[in-house]
């Protein structure tokens, strides 16, 4: 395995393992910053050999007790930070007016 790189999102302040250059300059180009890995409580990204989906654990906690378990810190899920699409061309306007509630009686009609 190359180096590891720890890395954080400055809106979250979620940290992350990646473990090579490439993979760190594309989190870089998205705004991420590499930093020194965390120890404390911190929010790390870490997934496990046997659960589908990464979680999120405190940093102190992967030392202490996770790790023994079976977790590992990682890259983020791509999907958790991938930007809504653009919005398509505005819905064209309805040519039927709406009723309301208020609407009156045509003339020359009783109630």
């Amino acid at each position: 395995m190359g180096r590891q790189y720890w890395i954080t999102d400055p809106v979250t302040t979620d940290y992350a393992r990646v473990d090579s250059a490439a993979e760190r300059d594309v989190w870089l180009a998205s705004g991420w910053s590499v930093v020194d890995e965390p120890t404390g409580v911190e929010q790390v990204w870490v997934r496990h050999p046997d659960v589908e989906l990464p979680g999120r654990l405190a940093a102190i906690a992967i030392n202490e007790v996770w790790q023994h378990k079976g977790w590992e810190p990682c890259a983020p899920p791509a999907s958790v930070y991938v930007q809504p699409p653009a919005p398509t061309a505005a819905p064209a306007e309805s040519t039927t007016p709406a009723a309301t509630s208020g609407d009156s009686i045509e003339e020359g009609t009783s109630a």
